[in-house]
């Protein structure tokens, strides 16, 4: 199959004697005004930004509704202490990718410590207010931002503590100054649109996009990412905002797992990231996101093939973990929290151990219960403990000779 070519690749293959600003715009009339071509109704510069639903993309749908049946096949084997862990594994990973991104470094006890907190109303610690968004991304009521006063909301829980005071938003909403980005080597390589009130105008017309039903999957996901990262509303947390907007837009067409997986499969690509984000906004390419739309669906389909590689092998090791239980002589109660923690473990590589108080919970009886069932255990050397006040437990995977 032929690979896309851009407005400009294909202006660098033509003879024509025209100026190669009106051989662009020439090109962009014929491709815009195609039958295959999906209007955005967002106008960045002199152009409306627009994908085509080349051959490529339809085969690209494909192959992601067959992942996605593959990865819910998977997903409805597992019981749900192993589907709650694998959420928490996958937003402990989008909350690292997402850092590593723009070159800030979380520890595992961080993120763990933010994952913990995002489940406690009470608690607030760095990247909590991050972390809870992305946990409710499953939850029925989350809806994609209907104002711009909503994107708002969603910069100040995404980047809750991780901006600086000076590049905080001075405008109404969203920065009031100008701003460029530049690359390792000191050249501009983007100028986001100014001043305030085109913003504003930019992301009421992309708050009208993303709410449009007739695009198809891909491109309606990447072109709307691409549109709001071109407008960069904010001083400096840009990024994370759009990462997070770009996976809030995915949970409503894919699973929940292929939407919180995006980020770490753009931090381990983030050059051809970069590249065709260049490309796409190239003065010559007059806004065909066409090739944007394409590296942003083969990023989603490795994502998606990696999320089904893992659980195969998960839901293999689990078995495992069923039939090795057979021949422990152990009581319903005390496999059922053994169980749950090896599936915690397994599942969350976040995972530091369940508190008494959290296996209570779990297993909703009272304390004196839970130690009568506790302590043998421990004794026995299937689960070790560390910290104190509180206490944490983990299941002994050595003890019952299972590799995690």
């Amino acid at each position: 199959m032929m690979s896309y070519r851009t407005i400009r690749q294909t202006l660098a293959m033509n003879a024509s004697s025209l100026p190669p600003a009106d051989q662009a715009k020439k090109e962009y009339d014929s491709r815009f005004n195609g039958y295959a071509s999906f209007a955005s109704g967002v106008t960045l510069g002199d152009f409306e930004v627009f994908a085509i639903g080349t051959k490529e993309l339809q085969a690209l749908d494909v192959r992601l509704s067959k992942n996605d049946s593959e990865i819910n096949k998977l997903w409805n084997i597992l019981q749900e202490a192993a589907k709650t862990s694998y959420i928490r594994d996958l937003v402990g990973n989008e909350l690292k990718s997402s850092n590593e991104i723009e070159g800030v470094h979380s520890t595992r006890q961080e993120i763990s410590n933010a994952i913990n907190a995002a489940q406690n109303d009470n608690t607030h610690t760095r990247l909590s207010e991050f972390a809870h968004l992305l946990l409710n991304l499953s939850s029925a009521g989350i809806e994609l931002p209907h104002s711009l006063e909503e994107i708002r909301e969603i910069y100040d829980s995404v980047t809750s503590g991780e901006i600086s005071t000076t590049d905080l938003p001075d405008g109404e909403l969203f920065r009031a100054q100008p701003v460029h980005i530049f690359n390792g080597s000191g050249k501009k390589v983007h100028s986001g649109i100014s001043p305030e009130t085109q913003i504003q105008a930019k992301l009421t017309q992309w708050l009208s996009l993303i709410h449009q039903e007739d695009i198809p999957p891909i491109i309606h996901i990447a072109m709307s990412h691409y549109i709001f990262e071109y407008i960069h509303p904010f001083y400096d947390g840009n990024g994370r905002t759009g990462r997070y907007l770009l996976a809030l837009h995915m949970s409503k067409k894919f699973s929940i797992t292929t939407a919180l997986s995006l980020s770490t499969v753009i931090s381990d690509a983030k050059g051809q990231y970069a590249k065709v984000f260049d490309e796409t906004e190239h003065i010559l390419n007059c806004q065909d996101a066409t090739s944007f739309c394409l590296k942003i669906g083969e990023f989603i389909a490795t994502a998606q093939e990696n999320i089904i590689t893992i659980l195969r092998e998960k839901v293999a090791v689990l078995a495992d973990i069923e039939l090795r239980f057979l021949n422990l002589d152990l009581s319903l109660d005390s496999e059922t929290i053994l169980s749950l923690l090896m599936q915690e473990q397994l599942f969350n590589e976040y995972f530091t151990g369940f508190t008494r108080k959290e296996l209570q919970e779990h297993m909703e009886i009272g304390s004196r219960k839970l130690m009568s069932i506790l302590e043998p255990l421990v004794e026995q050397g299937y689960i070790i403990t560390h910290g104190s006040r509180p206490i944490y437990y983990l299941a002994n995977s050595e003890l019952i000779d299972v590799q995690i």
